[in-house]
């Protein structure tokens, strides 16, 4: 069985199919005969596609194909191949949005055992007086970009959180995306009015508050985050997402940055060299609104992701 995933979100869990066992051998064969037209490493996303995550559920195979490659993302050595190889898939298989993942998985931010760096970090008494003091980590891609099942494991509400979740095998990947909220409801919030609800019940707190009184610590960091909402333009059908940005520090360039991650691709950075630098480089992507003034703290959280469907 294949499972096919449409590359869509940068929260939200993607738009994703099974493809039967028969259907699988008509679309494998001819790809493992000419393998131009996939690439086997999740890339940065190119401007106006939308790519395919094929998983191959049936390790080992008997095409040779690697357990998960990508397809139509501008990234492979016969480009207009990939593009017809999708084609073919996409009349193979019928995607649908999940919004229930499961029985509930949960992680703290407090466990360092999930982050991608265990510091010194630098600490910043952000606003009022100092009541809100944050850390703020090394930038550190490679912990993210260094295997096809981090980067296509993760969505950017991890990356925000500082949570690997550590998906660890093939198929339904998405799966385990953390979700604002999820602990409680089981479901993924598919508007702003159920992701305020979201960031609320997951005590995620606007960070120039005056009853914030939040002081994390180098055992127990709070993090910085931009958030915001809108239709990217990702997404044919322009809908809803949610997308969010870390405050961190890049030592090779000396100056803070923020580190983001579009869904399943790898994280990047954008420098902080503007006012509102992150939702500036959202409205690009088609993120155009803000969650209360657009900037939250990550502290002394409980967190959860699907585990089963």
């Amino acid at each position: 069985m294949l499972i096919v995933t449409k590359s869509i979100f940068a929260g939200r869990s993607n738009p994703t199919g099974t493809i039967d066992e028969l259907a699988a051998q008509r679309i494998l064969r001819p790809i493992s005969e000419n393998q131009d037209g996939i690439t086997t490493i999740m890339q940065k996303r190119k401007a106006g596609l939308t790519p395919l995550i094929v998983e191959n559920d049936n390790q080992p195979n008997p095409y040779g194909l690697p357990a998960v490659f990508f397809v139509d993302d501008g990234y492979a050595k016969d480009v207009a191949l990939g593009a017809e190889y999708a084609r073919r898939i996409l009349d193979e298989v019928t995607l649908l949005k999940p919004t229930n993942l499961g029985k509930p998985r949960t992680y703290y931010t407090s466990d360092g055992s999930n982050r991608d760096n265990l510091g010194p970090y630098t600490r910043t008494d952000w606003t009022n007086a100092g009541q809100v003091a944050v850390q703020l980590a090394d930038f550190s891609p490679d912990y993210w970009n260094s295997s096809t099942k981090l980067t296509i494991g993760n969505n950017c509400f991890a990356y925000a959180t500082n949570i690997n979740t550590g998906w660890n095998g093939v198929g339904r990947s998405q799966v385990n995306w953390l979700h604002p909220g999820y602990c409680k409801t089981q479901t993924v919030p598919s508007g702003n009015a159920e992701f305020a609800a979201a960031i609320h019940g997951d005590a995620i707190y606007v960070t120039d508050s005056p009853d914030n009184k939040i002081k994390g610590t180098s055992d127990d960091p709070a993090w910085i985050v931009a958030v915001t909402t809108g239709h990217p333009v990702s997404d044919p059908e322009h809908e809803w997402d949610y997308h969010l940005y870390r405050k961190v520090w890049h030592p090779d360039l000396r100056e803070y940055v923020w580190g983001h991650k579009p869904g399943a691709h790898p994280v990047e950075y954008i420098r902080d060299n503007v006012a509102d630098a992150p939702l500036e480089d959202a409205k690009k992507r088609g993120y155009d609104g803000r969650y209360g003034r657009g900037y939250c703290t990550i502290y002394h959280n409980r967190l959860c992701c699907g585990s089963e469907l």
